[in-house]
């Protein structure tokens, strides 16, 4: 197949995931970007709420700062909201506010809101792009159900270019698999979304998304 980038900003390394994964094919054909999950990634992801509420008891249960007080509380009311079912994809696309929540041994942290954007590339894949601030992310969000979407994609910094998935970069690609980042996006309310990442070792974080 010959790709042809409809969108500059995607990288071509991109391009070729999204053929790997059938997100150019036909809906009918494409097998699931779950397919793509490192093993260690699929098993983190089924516990990552419950490692990341761990991680937030173990860490409140320090001497902390104010700061970390305020993040931990700020984290666990977002993983206690209610999660809706997603009216169709297309509720996804468009320009969006992020903000970054961490929590490692050092301390719990909540960054400010920075733009990012969902959209289309080609008929059925989904992008996601966080090019602004200086820890950003690029990946593919597909279908995992109603109520959820699965995340695959790659941190960078901002003198760096987007970074896919490691499984899904061209063969010929030297892949950094430290960079990878899986996650499940939900609904919490109309202009409102979470993507809850699976745990890297002691570090856990979340992002809140605003209309």
């Amino acid at each position: 197949m010959t790709l042809i980038a409809t969108n500059p900003g995607v990288p071509t390394l991109v391009l070729i995931a999204l053929s790997v994964c059938g997100l150019h094919a036909e809906p009918e054909a494409a097998p699931p970007l779950s397919d793509a999950l490192r093993p260690e990634h699929r098993a983190s992801l089924e516990t990552s709420e419950a490692d990341l509420k761990h991680q937030l008891d173990t860490l409140a249960a320090s001497e902390v700062d104010a700061e970390s007080l305020k993040a931990i509380a700020e984290i666990r009311n977002l993983l206690a909201l209610p999660r809706k079912e997603f009216a169709d994809d297309n509720s996804l696309l468009g320009e969006w506010r992020v903000r970054s929540l961490q929590v490692s041994g050092l301390g719990a942290y909540a960054y400010p809101f920075f733009q990012c954007s969902i959209q289309r590339e080609g008929k059925t894949g989904i992008l996601f792009k966080k090019n602004t601030g200086s820890q950003r992310r690029f990946g593919l969000l597909a279908r995992d159900g109603k109520h959820r979407f699965l995340f695959l994609g790659g941190s960078y910094y901002s003198d760096e270019s987007p970074i896919p998935y490691s499984t899904l970069q061209d063969a010929s690609v030297k892949a950094d698999p430290e960079r990878d980042s899986a996650g499940h996006l939900f609904q919490l309310e109309k202009g409102r979304l979470l993507l809850v990442f699976a745990a890297e070792g002691s570090r856990g974080e979340i992002y809140e998304l605003k209309r």
